[in-house]
């Protein structure tokens, strides 16, 4: 996921591992920066793939309660 405001230099930027996220009791992500291509361009933008690897169930109880605390 990636977000931005208008008078911001650059994108706030994180990733979460969703096979983490639901198997740990405790879990934290790293803030990245990604300078922006254009000063005026703003947002959010949240990116979704590789939820069905072989072998990974999605646990939806499990991830609705661990996503409500983002």
């Amino acid at each position: 996921m990636r977000t931005a405001r208008r008078e911001a230099a650059a994108w706030s930027v994180v990733a979460l591992d969703l096979r983490v996220l639901t198997s740990d009791s405790s879990w934290s992500v790293s803030l990245m920066h990604e300078p922006k291509q254009q000063q005026d361009e703003h947002g959010t933008e949240i990116i979704v793939r590789e939820l069905r690897d072989a072998g990974w169930t999605v646990q939806p109880q499990r991830l609705r309660q661990k996503l409500g605390d983002v």
